[in-house]
């Protein structure tokens, strides 16, 4: 988790690998350990969770 001045869409096209799932959340999806579809909540290890919208549910599936 991390805290930077600057814009999101900046960060997100220099690293190709970061996912947008929310207008403040950029995740890498090989560090996620679980989603929960009902609560729309990514879990990661040790416990760090975040929310993400209901436009990526689809994608984050396919994931």
């Amino acid at each position: 988790m991390y805290e930077f001045y600057g814009k999101m869409n900046d960060l997100e096209k220099e690293n190709k690998e970061l996912l947008r799932v929310h207008k403040s959340f950029l995740v890498n999806p090989s560090h996620i350990k679980s989603i929960d579809f009902k609560t729309r909540t990514i879990i990661f290890p040790e416990e760090y969770m975040c929310n993400f919208s209901l436009a990526k549910s689809k994608y984050l599936k396919k994931l």
